[in-house]
């Protein structure tokens, strides 16, 4: 939530900023402007954000939380974006440990330290929501929530099986607006306790770093990321994950995602939407 007299964000947002594994440079990661598959990285940002907030808390019983931002289980039946496996880490923050199964020849979509502003999750001076705030506006405390990064006590790092990446922080991405549809059940309302953010959410920016890997050969990997703030618009923030990386053949891995788990179901019911169009299927 924002104070408007301090452009300080709580609750939700702080969580935000929450990390993931991917390469910053060298041979394992493409270039931070890349196109991949007919998408940018800023692209693939938006679709990202548009999905986290498109799946419910909850698995069909109501109260198991299945959300692949809100549990430490293996994120694998959540699936992917257009072709791109995707890394998760969390909304709390804190040391995190996961594995997951990606099929050879898929890169790996990787939010580092992903920020996402919307009127939704963003206050007005009052308390209320959904705020009233522009688009600049909206991309400003965005960009407040990143920037400290590259200031003293701010950090973002990768690293692949033992190896550090080299400048990850150049791995920066600022999306384009994009909008999203909040389920009955979203990650809003479980933060916010306001059962009224539901529906369209009619624009949305994102800033951060996300980090594009390419695909890695067959076998078990180890990915390693995080970073942290000394402040900025979401307070000092901090998490480091660890990922096993289990990498088969598409064949297996389509026969072990053919009874997907109720999260997978969840997620892939979902509608998916994203900046201008609806994306593809799942992987």
């Amino acid at each position: 939530m924002r104070d408007s007299t301090n452009v300080g964000v709580e609750s939700l947002e702080q969580r935000r900023m929450l990390s993931a594994g991917g390469p910053g440079g060298g041979a394992v990661a493409y270039p931070p402007h890349a196109h991949v598959r007919g998408e940018s990285v800023a692209e693939l940002s938006a679709e990202w954000w548009s999905r986290v907030f498109e799946t419910p808390v909850h698995a069909p019983d109501g109260t198991t939380i299945t959300h692949p931002l809100m549990t430490s289980a293996d994120t694998t039946s959540v699936g992917g974006l257009d072709g791109v496996s995707v890394l998760y880490g969390s909304f709390f923050g804190g040391t995190v440990n996961r594995t997951a199964t990606i099929p050879t020849g898929t890169p790996i979509f990787v939010p580092v330290l992903p920020v996402e502003f919307s009127n939704y999750d963003t206050s007005n001076a009052d308390g209320s929501l959904p705020g009233t705030y522009s688009v600049a506006e909206l991309r400003d405390l965005a960009a407040q929530a990143a920037e400290p990064v590259f200031e003293p006590g701010g950090n973002v790092y990768v690293r692949v099986d033992g190896k550090p990446v080299s400048d990850v922080a150049s791995h920066r991405v600022v999306s384009p607006e994009f909008d999203y549809v909040l389920p009955e059940d979203n990650v809003d309302q479980y933060f916010f306790g306001n059962e009224s953010l539901v529906g369209p959410v009619p624009v949305a920016v994102a800033d951060g770093f996300y980090v594009l890997l390419k695909p890695l050969s067959p076998g078990e990997h180890t990915v390693e990321f995080g970073g942290a703030t000394a402040g900025g618009s979401l307070g000092p923030l901090g998490i480091d994950v660890t990922y096993t990386v289990d990498v088969v053949p598409k064949g297996q891995y389509r026969k072990e995602q053919a009874a997907p788990s109720p999260a997978a179901r969840v997620f892939s019911d979902t509608v998916v939407r994203k900046a201008g169009r609806v994306a593809d299927g799942l992987l």
